[in-house]
């Protein structure tokens, strides 16, 4: 999450090199992908859903992690 609002921070800049509007920012959302070394927890996981990134993508489940220990 806090990677989201971070970017959201640099696109949305008014000093910034892009200083998109909001709508403009959600849509730049739609290109990247998301890499994270683990699933996200469910709260984590909806917020990277609901801010429109093209891909989620993990290393490991938390079944995995619970597994581990």
């Amino acid at each position: 999450m806090a990677a989201i609002q971070n970017c959201s921070a640099i696109l949305t800049d008014p000093a910034g090199p892009y200083n998109l509007s909001v709508a403009r920012a959600l849509d730049a959302f739609a290109e990247p992908s998301l890499y994270t070394n683990a699933e996200s927890c469910p709260m984590c996981a909806s917020a990277i859903r609901f801010s429109g990134f093209r891909e989620y993508i993990y290393g490991t489940s938390i079944d995995t992690l619970i597994q581990q220990g």
